[in-house]
């Protein structure tokens, strides 16, 4: 199996769609908590024990600026409001 060993980030990690993503990555041992950076708006957390490892933030650039890969994960409607630079990482779009 091969593990990332870049920080990956998930813009809109607490809704149902980035929450299941972190939580594969997770538990599938493809990452370790520690290389996922969650970002939302609504300071909320993933409440499963190994999330607590996790770096949250509020700021989607701050989550672009330290991240390798990068997960969108939000609705449509929301995707204006996702204001950010991408420089050369990879940026996976999952829009439900």
């Amino acid at each position: 199996m091969t593990r990332v060993k870049d920080l990956i980030g998930l813009i809109g990690g607490t809704g149902w769609l980035g929450q299941g993503i972190a939580e594969h990555l997770v538990q599938s041992g493809v990452v370790r908590p520690e290389q996922l950076m969650i970002s939302n708006q609504s300071s909320r957390r993933i409440e499963a024990s190994w999330a607590q490892a996790c770096t949250y933030t509020a700021d989607n650039q701050v989550l672009v600026d330290s991240c390798d890969i990068i997960f969108l994960a939000v609705r449509p409607q929301q995707m204006n409001g996702v204001d950010i630079t991408v420089d050369d990482q990879l940026v996976i779009s999952i829009m439900a």
